[in-house]
């Protein structure tokens, strides 16, 4: 049994033991910083509320919270916004490029007609 205010284990023979982690996470730090890799972020330490109402109302933004969600929605309006833009511009390429092949097929079969006398047949 973890109790996550103490970080104490449950031992079965002298009762609780207490145990710290910040060795293993000092050699992990270190590990990262050798190879340049950028520090983690845990999202759910950002994004939860640092309280709740009892009576469930919701608890309002902080100033931080509201500014990265305001930067989130920027984001996202900006990545709507080019994904329609560059799916537009693949759309009128594809058309451009149909009405050339168009064009070509056109010319084509213009210049390749039959010519000379038909058969008795026909």
């Amino acid at each position: 049994m973890i109790i996550l205010s103490n970080i104490n284990v449950l031992n079965r023979l002298s009762g609780f033991v207490k145990f710290s982690t910040l060795g293993a996470l000092q050699i992990e730090h270190k590990w990262m910083e050798s190879r340049w890799v950028p520090p983690k972020t845990n999202a759910t330490l950002l994004n939860l509320p640092d309280y709740t109402f009892l009576d469930n109302r919701p608890t309002p933004y902080g100033a931080r919270q509201r500014r990265r969600i305001e930067k989130q929605k920027k984001y996202t309006a900006r990545i709507i916004q080019l994904t329609s833009e560059m799916d537009l511009a693949m759309n009128l390429y594809r058309q451009r490029e149909a009405a050339k092949q168009a064009i070509i097929d056109d010319r084509i079969s213009k210049k390749l007609t039959e010519k000379g006398i038909k058969t008795v047949g026909d």
